[in-house]
């Protein structure tokens, strides 16, 4: 049970599902993926108040050739970040909620891509991509 977590429902099944249709596609294409999500905030309290609802779902995407390695990814890799709020007043266009990993590590403290040389971290996470169509 640590893999879920408290889902509006639009969220779920429009902007979220899209998302990870988006993913399956870049792995159709033949990338690899390596995906880190989670989730921040929230003061709304279910299930007697032992689960709290966050107020925002996370996922940073990097979509690398096959057996490409850390250590040899480049400024020009695909990788990509959203933070969608937790509500039912979404917009099902994920591609609306994307930001910089800066933003997204600021707002949760995480070093997200830390082990990627510094420098092509310190390109990466400054970048708003838009991914592939």
């Amino acid at each position: 049970m640590t893999n879920i977590i408290p889902q509006a429902s639009k969220n779920n099944r429009e902007t979220w599902r899209e998302l990870e249709e988006y993913c399956r596609e870049l792995v159709d294409r033949g990338y690899e993926l390596y995906v880190i999500a989670g989730v921040y905030g929230g003061s709304k309290q279910i299930a007697a108040k032992n689960v709290t609802v966050p107020s925002q779902t996370w996922k940073v995407v990097a979509a690398l050739t096959p057996g490409q390695r850390p250590e040899n990814v480049t400024k020009d890799a695909i990788v990509f970040a959203v933070d969608v709020p937790n509500n039912n007043r979404i917009s099902s266009d994920w591609r609306r909620y994307q930001v910089s990993i800066d933003t997204l590590e600021a707002k949760t403290r995480l070093d997200l891509l830390e082990v990627l040389p510094d420098a092509i971290e310190a390109i990466l996470e400054s970048q708003v991509v838009e991914p592939p169509r």
